[in-house]
């Protein structure tokens, strides 16, 4: 917006991705409140309360509102944009990534007078200059958080020299954390994420169960670390495999984490290590300042990884094998078959790296410079 332009009141957040693209955005929004801090700003999301639940406590946000999209068909979610329309928002921003036109047409029908988008290579018809009036170009070379903030550019707004992710937490969470670890006498410990999204063929993304049943063993019998397995209720069944295959004692050795978000990323804050797939949980980690150890296979880990300096990401992904392109059906399985070439001996070293002999220390910096 130029300085002749109205400071706008309301700022409508479109971020129908999913959760952990939407920490990746925690920068953007935290920006956009210090240019427009008397702005109303609001979220829309879907895929279950989730995404909610995550950012319920973020002061920036004045409001989330959460509708499904793909469940509710497309009437129904034609009436409801209609009747966001009669917000009349002043700015509306599709956060990165979001490359299915579904979610340029819901934007175009809330109709903010401001609508700003992304032009994805991806989407070789370009429909989205009909949708938006500002169109910034992915790139592709730039962190999906570095690619959020190219946003503020088109407002006229200065970059940020340095950002972070971060999430609002309550006491509760806290608390939770405090009771949960005390009661089950875990002191020092590490998280393990074995699941992943379950969007498309995004399981693909995940490393093999008995791979991380190596790895906690070894965890667990050489580094006398217990071991937390962090998941939603839907991967419980996996959590309970890698339990049950590791011979570890439950509830002493190995313990399953089945509670909500808040209290996970609480957990996860207290933890010496979290060790996960490209995955919301790595994201959390990243978020609360926990190092974090990312596998990846079909998707960039230098532009969707957890970005903190508190990270080690493992990829043995052939330079002949692209990744997984936003957009794109689905991932290939060429590109998922990736994950099997990261060994157990890999993971197992980087984490006595970071835990014994290259210990990193609590003042390190999770805050990244900007390009």
């Amino acid at each position: 917006m130029t300085n002749s332009e109205p400071i706008p009141k309301t700022i409508l957040i479109i971020a129908l991705s999913g959760a952990g693209d939407m920490l990746m955005a925690s920068p953007l929004i935290e920006e956009l409140h210090k240019s427009y801090p008397r702005a109303r700003i609001e979220l829309l999301v879907q895929h279950g309360s989730l995404t909610k639940d995550l950012l319920q406590f973020n002061p920036k946000i004045q409001n989330i509102l959460q509708f499904e999209f793909v469940e509710e068909g497309a009437m129904r979610s034609f009436l409801y944009c209609c009747k966001l329309r009669k917000t009349a928002y002043d700015i509306s921003i599709n956060i990165y990534p979001q490359a299915r036109y579904h979610y340029s047409v819901v934007a175009y029908i809330i109709g903010a007078k401001l609508r700003i988008g992304f032009s994805y290579d991806s989407q070789t018809a370009n429909l989205n200059r009909i949708f938006f009036h500002r169109l910034i170009n992915e790139d592709r070379q730039k962190h999906v958080v570095q690619n959020n903030l190219m946003a503020l550019s088109v407002l006229d707004l200065p970059l940020p020299e340095s950002v972070t992710t971060h999430l609002c937490s309550s006491d509760y969470s806290s608390t939770y954390a405090d009771n949960y670890l005390a009661e089950n006498n875990i002191q020092n410990f590490v998280v393990i994420h074995p699941g992943g999204g379950s969007m498309k063929n995004f399981y693909l993304k995940r490393w093999h169960p008995e791979r991380f049943v190596a790895v906690v063993k070894h965890l667990s019998q050489n580094m006398n670390l217990q071991v937390v397995i962090a998941g939603g209720n839907d991967e419980n069944s996996l959590k309970q495999l890698i339990i049950r295959k590791s011979y570890l004692e439950p509830g002493k050795q190995i313990f399953n984490l089945s509670t909500n978000i808040q209290n996970t990323a609480a957990v996860i804050k207290k933890s010496r290590l979290v060790i996960a797939n490209d995955s919301l949980v790595a994201h959390l980690a990243a978020a609360v300042g926990t190092y974090v150890i990312t596998l990846f296979g079909p998707s960039d880990q230098d532009h969707t990884g957890p970005y903190t300096l508190r990270s080690s990401f493992i990829c043995n992904r052939p330079a002949t094998i692209k990744p997984y392109k936003h957009g794109s059906k689905n991932m290939s399985q060429q590109q998922g078959d990736c994950m099997n070439l990261i060994t157990v001996e890999e993971v197992v070293r980087e984490a006595e790296k970071v835990l014994c002999i290259g210990k990193v220390s609590d003042s390190h910096s999770s805050t990244l410079v900007i390009d």
